[in-house]
This record gives C-alpha cells, sequence and structure tokens, in this order.
C-alpha cells in the first residue's frame, strides 16, 4: 500500500468523523430540545394544576366564609329575637313594679 493510498484513507475517515460528529451535534441539539419542550410542558400542566387547586381551595374557603357569616346573622337574629321577647315579657310587671313605687314614695312624701 502507498502512502498516498494511506493518506486517502485516513482523510477519509477524517471526513467520515466530522460528519458523524457534526450528525451526533445534531442529534444531541435535537434531544435536548425535545427533553426542553417537554420539561416546559410538565412544568406549565404542574402550575396549571396547582392554579386550578389554589382556585377551588379560595373558592371553597369564600363558600365556608359565606355559610358561616349566614350563620351568624341566623343566631344574631335568634338572640335579638329572644331579648325582644323577653323584654316584652318583663316591661309590664317592671313597670307595674316602678309605678308601685312611685306611687308608695309619692304617697309617703304626701304624708310627710
Amino acid at each position: 500500500m502507498k502512502l498516498s493510498d494511506v493518506l486517502d484513507v485516513l482523510l477519509k475517515a477524517e471526513e467520515n468523523a466530522l460528519g458523524m460528529k457534526i450528525d451526533a451535534d445534531h442529534e444531541a441539539e435535537t434531544v435536548k430540545s425535545e427533553a426542553h419542550s417537554v420539561f416546559e410542558a410538565e412544568q406549565e400542566a404542574a402550575l396549571s394544576k396547582a392554579r386550578a387547586e389554589a382556585r377551588a381551595r379560595v373558592e371553597a374557603a369564600g363558600h365556608a366564609a359565606d355559610v358561616e357569616s349566614l350563620q351568624i346573622s341566623e343566631q344574631s337574629k335568634k338572640v335579638c329575637e329572644k331579648m325582644k321577647a323577653n323584654f316584652a315579657e318583663h316591661v309590664p310587671s317592671i313597670i307595674a313594679k316602678l309605678a308601685e313605687e312611685l306611687a308608695a314614695r309619692h304617697a309617703a312624701e304626701g304624708r310627710g
């Protein structure tokens, strides 16, 4: 084998290796790009899920607050009605008692 034949084989091998390196670099860039796209899609899906969960929790908390507010309002109405009923029940006897005391005081002052 001649030196020129050996050099031809080496040059072809170098060209072939350079082509393989370029192909490998291109494939690596494609894999990297695809992996990045998959990662971004997974991140967006996770963020969407987290947003939906947060929205659901906020809505549930708002609903619970509304229910509790309604319960407090109803309870306050019941307490107010009970106070009015107690007042209406006891006022006549209190007025009568005060009237008796005033009448007694006036009667005592009139004698005194």
